[in-house]
């Protein structure tokens, strides 16, 4: 029986500087770029908000989803 192997097949590395970004923490200007980049009629997720609710209440949701990230 003939199991298959991973020889000869070459993986993309990470360089040393990309792993320490890694385990950097998400910077609040990283998370509400992201917030406002993304389009305000986006179908709602599993909570049933859409990014205009989001925007829109951003000041009263930001401590929360800092909090949030701060755990990753």
């Amino acid at each position: 029986l003939n199991k298959p192997n991973l020889d000869g097949v070459s993986f993309n590395v990470l360089s040393n500087n990309q792993r320490e970004m890694m385990v950097e923490p998400f910077k609040e200007e990283e998370i509400s770029s992201a917030v406002w980049a993304c389009g305000s009629d986006k179908s709602p997720g599993p909570d049933g908000f859409n990014f205009r609710f989001l925007k829109h209440f951003w000041n009263e949701l930001k401590p929360e989803f800092l909090k949030f990230f701060s755990e990753f």
